[in-house]
């Protein structure tokens, strides 16, 4: 259902994984799992995200947790069709998950297509949204 997935690193030491995504063009997945299928899901370490496209979906384009991680230059377009309380680039779950590099990514037509319609709590969709009180990006 979703697109890609990386892991490493360590977050003992905060050993960087160095794992890279480079160029890639990511579209039109979770067409079954709707939700928390992202074109990325990451965790771990050092990661590098660079120059890639994340586009076309109901849902979060990258969602992941981890330390020291780089997305520059990266298109989010066309993402959260069908969700509340929820962002394009995704990070949360822990406030030791910190020192992400986020910079000169564009984002467009980041939204729900009908927020009434889905019932109470956060009828917004965000570009980017540091949940669960992660923080440093």
């Amino acid at each position: 259902c979703g697109g890609i997935y990386i892991s490493g690193g360590s977050y003992e030491t905060l050993e960087p994984a160095r794992n890279l995504v480079r160029e890639c063009d990511v579209h039109h997945y979770a067409r079954m799992c709707r939700t928390y299928t992202p074109a990325l899901r990451w965790t771990g370490v050092g990661h590098v995200v660079q120059n890639n496209r994340f586009h076309s979906a109901p849902h979060a384009g990258v969602i992941g947790k981890g330390n020291d991680c780089n997305f520059t230059g990266n298109l989010f377009a066309d993402l959260g069709w069908e969700c509340s309380d929820s962002g394009a680039w995704y990070t949360g779950f822990s406030m030791i998950r910190r020192g992400h590099l986020v910079a000169n990514n564009t984002f467009q037509r980041i939204h729900n297509i009908d927020p009434p319609s889905l019932g109470v709590g956060f009828p917004h969709v965000m570009s980017l949204y540091v949940d669960d009180l992660a923080g440093g990006v």
